[in-house]
Order: structure tokens, then C-alpha cells, then sequence
């Protein structure tokens, strides 16, 4: 299983500070959609960054391309990859290779992606801008029963919600950091620079 994650330009500078950094205000839809379609948990998490884009990048404490591996509780390898300087376009899509298919979700004729072979197929005419115009017709659709259901206010499932990092427990190191559920609890994701030169 594959995920890509590509904008087409870097956010603002003023912006990444806040952003929570690259794996947490990107890549976290990809493990949230990873779970869903798979219906499986992560077990194990290698994740690295590269600060080689633009410096505003470095001067926040954040990574300008990120790949995570990550393995299911079936041995199921998924890669997730991001970045925020894909100059082709936006870029949102999932590879699914089985033992009896291989197939993509949201590969379109707008996907901004080139194949250098003879007979492949030509280069988008209008790639994808950025997310709103990627995602808006899925988004106006679900707005109808997403208000239907609010206004009926019908009682939620959902339990009490607990707050990151518990009561009483040191927070994250800096506004980069996040926190993601596992089986074992809660698994901090960093994008700083640790002692060992590497990034988490």
C-alpha cells in the first residue's frame, strides 16, 4: 500500500510554526485513511524528513518532504510520503497492490504525474491546483447529510475526550510535535533534530 501527500507550493512562512509540522498537518489523514481502508492497526513506525527545501523550512524546525514505513498487525507494508514542493500540482492518491489486482485511488486525468515511456500516457493539462479545488465537489456532497444529521441532533457515540498529553504528563517539546494512538497508547511523532542528528 502506498500514500502520497504533495502540495503544489510551500504554505506561507508565517504558517508552518503552526502547523503542527509536516507528518502532523499532512500525514496524519494518511494514517487515518490507512486504518479505514484496511481495517488493521499500525504496529511499527520507521519515519524520516529531509529540511532541504527552502530554508523557511529549517528556520521553523520542519521538514519540507517526510516517508514514513509503516507495518500492520498482518505484516501489511504501507509507505507514506509527503511533501510541500511539488512543482507538477497537487497531488492526493492511494496505491492498493494485492495478489490478484493493483489499483489507484485518485489517480485522475488532473493527477500531476508524468510518464517518461514512448507510449504512456501525456502529461496533465490543468493539474490540480491545491486541495480546494481537489477536493471541493466531495466536499459540497457530503455538507447535505453532514447537516441533515446536525440538525436532527441526534445523540452522539462518541465517549469523553481525552485531552494529549495526559494530566500531569510533560507536553511535546515544541508546536512540531504530535501524537498519534497506537495499540500500545499514544506515539509522540516529532520533526525536530535529536542528539543523533536524526529526525523522527
Amino acid at each position: 500500500m502506498r500514500a502520497v501527500s504533495s502540495d503544489p507550493e510551500p504554505p506561507p512562512a508565517a504558517y508552518l510554526p503552526l502547523s503542527g509540522g509536516l507528518f502532523r498537518d499532512c500525514l496524519v489523514h494518511d494514517f487515518d485513511i490507512v486504518r479505514w481502508v484496511t481495517g488493521r492497526e499500525v504496529v511499527e513506525v520507521y519515519a524520516t524528513g529531509s529540511d532541504a527545501g527552502p530554508a523557511m523550512f529549517r528556520e521553523a524546525g520542519d521538514v519540507s518532504s517526510a516517508a514514513a514505513l509503516l507495518t500492520l498487525d498482518d505484516g501489511t507494508l504501507v509507505t507514506a510520503t509527503a511533501t510541500r514542493c511539488n512543482g507538477a500540482g497537487y497531488d492526493v492518491r492511494m496505491e492498493l497492490a494485492g495478489e490478484r489486482d493493483q489499483i489507484a485511488v485518485g489517480l485522475d486525468d488532473r493527477s500531476p504525474l508524468t510518464s517518461v515511456e514512448p507510449q504512456g500516457p501525456p502529461a496533465p493539462g490543468k493539474p490540480w491546483p491545491g486541495f480546494l479545488e481537489r477536493f471541493a465537489p466531495r466536499t459540497r456532497r457530503s455538507w447535505t447529510p453532514s447537516s441533515a444529521w446536525c440538525a436532527a441532533r441526534p445523540p452522539t457515540p462518541a465517549t469523553a475526550w481525552r485531552p494529549w498529553p495526559p494530566s500531569g504528563s510533560p507536553r511535546p517539546a515544541s508546536a512540531h510535535d504530535g501524537a498519534a494512538a497506537g495499540p500500545a497508547g499514544p506515539v509522540v511523532l516529532t520533526t525536530g533534530r535529536g542528539d543523533d542528528g536524526c529526525r523522527a
